[in-house]
């Protein structure tokens, strides 16, 4: 707290009297109203009751706890006033940008003036918006590539013709360049439990070397999630590309998974000042064995008939049934 007003002045506890200026109050509201994500990246639990007793301030409010607000805002200020002096220096980040953002809800203009607070936020605001554009929607498809050791069954263990797999992991980071990817828990859920959509197995996510899908048939396609990630399993057919993928397999030449998908839901934050996605939803378009990776977690394996471990149980009977039973439909 401060002795705002100064002892001796004849002044009124107000933001009128205030040395502090306000800042801006209508272009608070509207990076509130329409630019959630900043508005959370600066001020904590009590930036955000500043906020609301700003405004109950603005409209004349005299309680007790406007004023004792009014008094803290003072010695906020004081305290806060060098904030944002990386500005316009630096590119602002969700990161860097806390401090404008924390002094915005406290209706302060820090030393950088309140044009550098507003230009910082303005370009944050850009650079989110080209961002989103640039980011795949549901029409769209990408693909992620996963590692590891194959593990092979064969000769007298069994027919050696069951392929398995992670097409995906949770929880793990991914490093795409520009920015780290996540992939959480439930991602799939959607997808999975959905009767109308048809998933195919192909190889390198080469449509003209089908190796499985969940519709039917001798090689059906088995998807399922576990506490790992997206786990698939069918078995080799008779064609030549099939059987030229056990051979690979079994030898190590081929030992990663890939799953092909277009985003419903994802978010986007920042950690440690570099871009964070994290997906939350998809369309599955197929699962693959491939060649290269992208993730650096998951398996291609074949294993023998009599090997094979039962069906990993999910969270319910009914998620389980779900999951075997689920019907896929390939986008065209």
């Amino acid at each position: 707290m401060t002795d705002f007003p100064t002892e001796g002045q004849d002044l009124k506890v107000s933001l009128r009297n205030s040395e502090r200026p306000q800042f801006d109050h209508s272009y608070a509201e509207r990076i509130k109203e329409e630019h959630p994500q900043i508005w959370k990246a600066g001020g904590n639990i009590r930036g955000n009751a500043a906020y609301q007793l700003w405004e109950k301030a603005r409209d004349g409010s005299e309680t007790d706890s406007v004023l004792d607000w009014i008094k803290e805002r003072e010695a906020w200020a004081a305290r806060h006033a060098g904030d944002g002096s990386q500005f316009p220096a630096d590119s602002p980040t969700l990161s860097n940008i806390a401090g404008v953002v924390a002094a915005m809800k406290w209706g302060v203009i820090l030393d950088i003036g309140e044009g550098t607070m507003k230009d910082a936020v303005n370009e944050l605001i850009q650079k989110q918006s080209e961002r989103t554009m640039e980011q795949p929607n549901e029409t769209k498809r990408e693909r992620r590539y996963l590692t590891m050791n194959v593990e092979a069954r064969d000769g007298e263990e069994g027919d050696g013709k069951t392929v398995e797999g992670y097409a995906a992991v949770f929880d793990t980071d991914a490093d795409l360049g520009p920015f780290t990817e996540r992939i959480e828990r439930g991602a799939f859920d959607a997808a999975l439990a959905d009767p109308q959509l048809d998933v195919a197995a192909l190889f390198n996510h080469d449509q003209n070397q089908i190796l499985a899908r969940n519709r039917g048939g001798e090689g059906n396609l088995e998807l399922w999630t576990d506490e790992k990630g997206l786990k698939y399993r069918f078995k080799l057919g008779d064609q030549s590309y099939a059987q030229d993928l056990g051979i690979n397999l079994r030898e190590g030449l081929v030992n990663q998974s890939s799953f092909a998908f277009s985003i419903k839901e994802d978010d986007w934050t920042q950690r440690d000042g570099r871009d964070l996605r994290t997906i939350k939803a998809v369309n599955l378009h197929d699962i693959s064995p491939v060649v290269f990776p992208a993730y650096q977690e998951a398996t291609a394996s074949i294993r023998s008939q009599q090997e094979q471990p039962t069906q990993p149980a999910a969270t319910s009977i009914r998620d389980r049934a779900e999951a075997q039973l689920a019907i896929y439909k390939m986008t065209k």
